[in-house]
């Protein structure tokens, strides 16, 4: 369980980078670009990201907060289950 958490949370991590990658843009030229730091997430690994409530927490949604901010963007956070993250990076999403 702690193995996949330790995965989810570089998948957090590296999913921005790595969707709809072009050849002649960087990701965070596309994601200052866009204003929006885009992050797909499952909720179910605590205490790396989960849902209280109605409200999604955990360390990498603080962590991807924090860049957020730094990065002067908007974070969005879109949850899927697990099996639905990798797919959704091949279509683009």
């Amino acid at each position: 369980m702690r193995k996949q958490g330790i995965y989810a949370g570089f998948v957090l991590i590296l999913m921005p980078f790595m969707a709809g990658c072009k050849p002649s843009q960087n990701a965070l030229e596309r994601v200052r670009q866009k204003g929006e730091l885009v992050i797909i997430t499952d909720p179910t690994y605590p205490p790396f990201e989960f849902n209280e409530g109605e409200k999604l927490i955990g360390f990498d949604v603080d962590l991807a907060r924090e860049i957020g901010k730094e990065l002067g963007v908007r974070v969005h956070f879109i949850v899927s289950d697990w099996d639905g993250v990798l797919p959704s990076l091949h279509i683009g999403k």
